[in-house]
């Protein structure tokens, strides 16, 4: 008999990717607006009030600075050059005013935030906690503090407010990833958006005026010489970019199914953006953005802060780093569009001559598909290397010869793969490991990382089993513990034996996404799929052995089914022990011959 030790909504997150706000409320936390460059919004993450409290403080500087004749500016006054140094009161360190412009930057105090007052201050520490646990780089010496900055508005009709550059311009080879909270809103005839024009769908012109530049380490495009080819590759994408926003005039903002990547300032939204890539750490040629012109009399106030990589460490490697675990972790959930930038298969060697390896000797088996390789970041520590299929190639025919779905990863399986390496996949470690219907093998990969004595990599595909075998070769000192099987569970396979842990991610799921009484598993229903399904994970068990199913929660029958089989079998139920909205984590444990042993004597006891 199967017993059920632990069923619940599965909470999948890059590091805080998927954070509760303060209060404690669902909703809140970072979503995915860009997959290249990354690009993160977390809607309501500060209060009006939170909000205002800064720009209040702004507004006295702005006074001062101006010699309003206001108590507050008054007092300032004496101790605010406009272009020197502040300290202490009301909490900034350096206040720049520019020459004939009511444009004002002014950084934060870290010492002296007291003086800003109850919301401020508490807005300006979470604002940097926040960020510092997203981007797993604390504040540090060798960055910049938080910054206040004011574009106030313009009547002279440019686009643009200051041209369009990439966040390592001035010098700043260490920066790797921006935050901005929008302090105040700006209506859709009132510009103010941060825009992306290389995002998205851009121009493949426009892109590759972007790459020249920065080839010639031309990071601004106020920088770019007067005249010649830098000076046209410029002004091509600052075109773009003017002619994006001239489009842009609903609310909505622009997202990857546009021309481009547009945020519009929304008081209390919160946005990170990358600035190197994932793969090599390198400046991510589509991270050109700039503000557009703020128009009349608006205001545009923000709060922000560059992250930057510390001394000591090698700028493109820590970036690398930190933008790897954010876009593993949404890999599997982003539409096709999004992967536009990441390699077909025949150009995979481009990674180096592992990577060439595995996609040429992948090419003859796979077919017309297009590999992406990424780092997996894993908790614990754990780092994969993992080829999967970009799209699936041709019409989709789960089950049947042709099925090319087990060559994509697909955010079941992700989350599986966190959860056996995480402090709870305590129960992988020395075991003999099933990876069942393993697709490209991410699951087993991280219960061998995680502990696991030897690991099975089962797929009724040829093309999934090949893939997943080639992704074990990847990985140094995975390929002795691993073994690839292709077959199908219906064949009984007892040659397998036994296992003392049994991994599943999506081997339950119906074709519809109304839910209905139809399951993907060659033409039965979904109560037939799923006692076929735990007969499978029965016989593959040893007595006490472990279960972790992952399924979609997008079909209630699924739901159900579980549900009436788990009372069924007498299976029990812990409380949940996470969320997220799209998957569910089932954990069974097969009862021993004993335990069934004393269930049923119990049973007969109640008879006399």
């Amino acid at each position: 008999g199967l017993e059920c030790v632990g069923n619940g909504q599965l909470h999948w997150h890059a590091g805080r990717c998927a954070m509760r706000t303060q209060e404690g409320t669902e909703g809140g936390g970072f979503r995915l607006v860009s997959a290249s460059p990354l690009a993160f919004v977390w809607p309501d993450f500060a209060t009006a009030a939170e909000c205002d409290a800064l720009v209040s403080a702004g507004d006295v500087l702005l006074r001062a600075i101006d010699e309003g004749a206001d108590e507050a500016a008054e007092a300032l006054r004496g101790r605010l050059s406009k272009f020197g140094v502040s300290h202490g009161d009301p909490g900034f360190r350096r206040v720049y005013k520019l020459p004939e412009s009511r444009k004002l930057r002014a950084e934060f105090d870290p010492d002296a935030i007291v003086e800003l007052g109850g919301d401020g201050c508490a807005l300006l520490r979470r604002f940097e906690s926040t960020i510092a646990d997203f981007l797993q780089c604390p504040p540090h010496a060798d960055e910049d503090s938080c910054v206040l900055n004011l574009t106030p508005g313009r009547s002279d009709g440019a686009p643009l407010e200051s041209g369009l550059h990439v966040d390592t311009f001035n010098d700043e080879p260490r920066r790797f990833a921006t935050a901005i909270l929008y302090l105040s809103s700006l209506g859709p005839e009132e510009g103010g958006q941060t825009i992306f024009p290389l995002a998205a769908r851009a121009p493949p012109s426009a892109v590759a005026a972007g790459e020249e530049l920065l080839r010639s380490h031309v990071e601004s495009t106020l920088e770019a010489p007067a005249e010649g080819s830098l000076r046209a590759a410029a002004e091509a994408i600052e075109a773009h970019a003017a002619a994006v926003l001239a489009a842009h005039r609903e609310a909505a903002d622009l997202s990857d199914e546009a021309s481009a990547l547009s945020v519009r300032p929304r008081r209390g939204s919160l946005m990170v953006f990358f600035t190197r890539d994932h793969m090599q750490g390198d400046i991510d040629g589509r991270s050109w953005h700039g503000s557009a012109a703020v128009a009349g009399d608006a205001k545009k106030w923000t709060l922000q802060t560059f992250k930057a990589a510390p001394l000591g460490q090698e700028p493109r490697a820590f970036a690398a780093e930190r933008a790897a675990r954010h876009a593993f972790a949404v890999r599997a959930s982003l539409p096709p569009a999004a992967f536009r930038a990441l390699w077909p298969l025949g150009a995979v060697g481009a990674a180096g001559g592992g990577a060439s390896t595995v996609a040429a000797a992948a090419k003859s088996t796979l077919g017309p598909q297009c590999l992406v390789e990424e780092e997996a970041y894993l908790p614990g520590g754990v780092r994969l290397r993992i080829f999967s299929a970009h799209v699936v190639a041709g019409p989709l025919c789960e089950g049947r010869p042709g099925d090319l779905t087990g060559l994509a990863l697909w955010p079941a399986a992700v989350a599986l793969a966190a959860h056996v390496t995480s402090s709870l996949g305590r129960l992988v470690a020395g075991r003999r490991v099933l990876d069942l219907g393993c697709g490209c093998g991410l699951v087993g990969l991280a219960a061998l990382a995680a502990g696991a004595a030897h690991v099975v990599l089962l797929d009724s595909s040829p093309e999934a089993a090949e893939l997943a075998r080639r992704n074990a070769a990847a990985n140094i000192g995975t390929a002795g513990k691993a073994e690839v099987v292709c077959s199908s569970w219906r064949d009984g396979l007892p040659q397998l034996g036994k296992f003392g842990l049994v991994l599943a991610a999506d081997v339950l799921y119906p074709p519809s996404l109304d839910g209905s009484d139809g399951c993907d598993d060659g033409g039965g229903s979904v109560a037939e799929a799923t006692a076929e399904v735990l007969g499978v994970l029965e016989a593959f068990l040893i007595d006490g052995g472990e279960a972790l199913m992952v399924v979609q929660r997008r079909s209630s029958a699924v739901t159900a089914s579980l549900e009436r089989a788990a009372e069924a079998v007498l299976m029990e139920r812990v409380e949940n022990w996470c969320s997220m909205p799209s998957l569910q984590l089932w954990h069974f444990r097969r009862r021993s011959q004993v335990e069934l042993s004393v269930d049923a004597a119990s049973f007969l006891s109640t008879l006399d």
